[in-house]
């Protein structure tokens, strides 16, 4: 018997890319806009609230004990953050991007990195502003110091690396930018130089442009990208439990302290006001690392395997 003409089809291959679910943008647009309006929400409760003030004043008051141990390593950290910096963590962004041969990409970290330092340098200078709600006497008299410069340096460069690094290295650069991040937030409060609301916001301001760039890059792949219906990676989950954690933390030291007056306060109240300084600290910047992570997780190149993306 002879083999009917046209009985046989070959076989399927990979979905066209009109075919393929295209990366959806609701999601990074909106941890965008909470991020940006956190940083309001930080300025605004921290700042241009009576409570607020005298919370984060207490926290300030409290990252002096055991200051001494730890300050000269907190100094030496501070001394590495300068415009020259800004510059080389752009390089380093576009070079790892450079390398992998995505041209766009590297444009998009490298304004992740400067739009994000620009905003903190703006919002602190010309937009925030900062009146002594609760008669700080010389501490009153300082200016607007939020969000921390030296932070959004840090926190910039950080999110901006997830941005470019391959599949395989975006645990570990999460991991590590967490723990660069939070080193230079606690660095500038050991140091006395900034309140815990401003190391929180700066953070919130480097994400925000991080997930506007998450926004930018899949506009600029969506014929190139599919989603991919993935479980969140351990590690993932383990940043948002942290961040989770971490906010808990620094919502109940508030809670203990809210209304304990400045000069009334323990060494008791001071230890707790600081703790909670840094839980937030931790706490926001493992949440925006950890929701940053997913979404980078959740899109690839259409056709390319997991661990190429």
């Amino acid at each position: 018997m002879g083999v009917m003409s046209g009985s046989t089809r070959t076989p399927a291959t990979v979905d066209s890319l009109d075919e393929v679910a295209q990366p959806g943008l609701s999601a990074p647009a909106l941890a965008a806009l909470v991020a940006g309006a956190g940083v309001y929400g930080v300025w605004w409760g921290a700042v241009n609230t009576a409570t607020g003030q005298r919370l984060d004043h207490l926290a300030f008051l409290g990252s002096k004990i055991g200051s001494w141990r730890v300050s000269d390593e907190a100094m030496r950290l501070l001394d590495m953050v300068s415009v020259p910096a800004v510059a080389v963590a752009v390089a380093v962004v576009m070079l790892i991007a450079l390398l992998r041969r995505r041209w766009a990409l590297s444009l998009l970290a490298a304004g992740v990195v400067i739009g994000a330092n620009l905003t903190s340098q703006a919002l602190k200078n010309w937009v925030f502003t900062r009146e002594d709600l609760i008669d700080l006497g010389p501490y009153g008299g300082l200016a607007n110091s939020l969000p921390s410069g030296h932070t959004t340096v840090a926190a910039s460069a950080a999110v901006a690396a997830l941005l470019v690094v391959p599949a395989a290295l975006r645990a570990v650069t999460a991991g590590l930018g967490v723990v660069i991040v939070t080193a230079f937030g606690f660095a500038t409060l050991v140091g006395q130089w900034h309140r815990a609301s401003d190391a929180i916001a700066a953070v919130l301001v480097a994400a925000s442009w991080a997930f506007a760039g998450v926004v930018a890059a899949r506009i600029a792949t969506r014929l190139q990208h599919r989603e991919v219906a993935a479980r969140p990676d351990a590690f993932t989950v383990i940043l948002l439990l942290v961040g989770l954690i971490g906010v808990g933390v620094a919502g109940l030291a508030g809670l203990i302290n809210w209304s304990v007056p400045i000069e009334a306060a323990t060494r008791t109240n001071l230890f707790l006001a600081y703790l909670g300084g840094v839980a937030a600290l931790t706490g926001v910047t493992c949440a925006c690392f950890g929701m940053l992570l997913r979404m980078v997780e959740v899109s690839r190149p259409a056709g390319r395997p997991a661990d190429q993306g």
